[in-house]
């Protein structure tokens, strides 16, 4: 038996984790979930799960793998040594996360902190109600050549290109692909991400993203 895996990613941490797990043949109706996280993943678990009960799917089991934090508005990714790290200690947890699931269990969720679930479920709101709003701040520089990439790797088809510049059409899931994939460094966000480090997952490339255009 095949097992489906369904990924969302914007710099490959997620695709990373999808692509590692991708031999598993966990047994029928068996639904489990791998979030990857920054800083801490606050209230996603729960989240996670009132969302899939909603659409009748009662998730077994709920994982977390701490990845290379790329948030822009949170300052972004930090330099090269830390991410390493990061990444080394992913790969650790990725494999941990791969054997438990080889004998399919049922009931492991991995939490945040108490506190931390707090404060997600206050931020999770607040987040979902400026998410559409939130492209408004994203501009391309002069480093901008109209190559299309940011065009072709955001997923969900809300960059296109008028006048060979990026424009932005008001649906953005803040998944940042267009601001790390681009190859000029071009797309900002405000006025104080010019100087911030980019960054993709390093097993993953921008081609991994094109889903059309090419």
């Amino acid at each position: 038996m095949n097992t489906v895996l369904y990924w969302f990613s914007g710099t490959g941490n997620s695709l990373h984790v999808a692509r590692f797990i991708d031999t598993l043949a966990p047994g029928d109706a068996y639904v489990f979930v791998v979030m990857t996280y920054g800083g801490a993943p606050g209230s996603a678990a729960g989240i996670t799960r009132k969302m899939l009960r909603r659409r009748g799917i009662e998730p077994a089991a709920i994982y977390g793998v701490q990845m290379v934090e790329n948030y822009p508005p949170l300052g972004g990714a930090p330099p090269e040594e830390k991410q390493r790290q990061l990444l080394d200690e992913g790969e650790r947890r990725i494999g941990e996360i791969v054997e438990s699931l080889k004998a399919s269990p049922r009931g492991h969720v991995d939490r945040a902190r108490p506190l931390f679930r707090l404060l997600g479920r206050l931020a999770y709101p607040l987040f979902r109600w400026g998410l559409k709003r939130s492209d408004r701040k994203f501009t391309a520089d002069d480093k901008c050549n109209s190559c299309g990439v940011c065009v072709k790797v955001c997923p969900i088809e809300n960059i296109e290109l008028a006048d060979g510049r990026p424009r932005w059409l008001g649906r953005c899931e803040q998944c940042y692909a267009c601001f790390h994939l681009c190859p000029q460094s071009a797309v900002q966000r405000g006025r104080k991400t010019a100087e911030q480090v980019r960054y993709h997952h390093p097993a993953v490339t921008p081609k991994d993203f094109m889903f059309r255009g090419e």
